[in-house]
């Protein structure tokens, strides 16, 4: 079973379009460009994206999926220039949910 998630992205320097998450074959992009000290909230549950408080869904890439977790997975946060080593910081929460 595969959990929502709440990702919240602090932008540490500027990041360009697109903002992208790839985990395995699919990925969520939202075409949205980010200054230092803005805040990008995913809440995959809620079904909402937020910049600052703002909502950005309607800037939601097309074929894009929402991003769920099962077990250990790894995802790929990038944007216009490929990775972000600096450019933010990324924090995933989510409920471990056994049945």
């Amino acid at each position: 079973m595969e959990a929502p998630l709440r990702i919240i992205i602090t932008v540490q320097k500027e990041i360009h379009a697109p903002l992208r998450i790839q985990r395995r074959k699919k990925f969520f992009a939202l075409d949205v460009a980010a200054q230092a000290g803005d805040t990008i909230i995913i809440d995959t549950k809620k079904r909402t994206a937020t910049k600052n408080g703002e909502n950005i869904l309607a800037s939601r890439v097309a074929g894009s999926q929402r991003p769920t977790i099962k077990g250990e997975e790894r995802f790929l946060v990038s944007s216009l220039y490929g990775g972000l080593q600096s450019a933010f910081e990324v924090k995933i929460y989510f409920a471990n949910v056994m049945l």
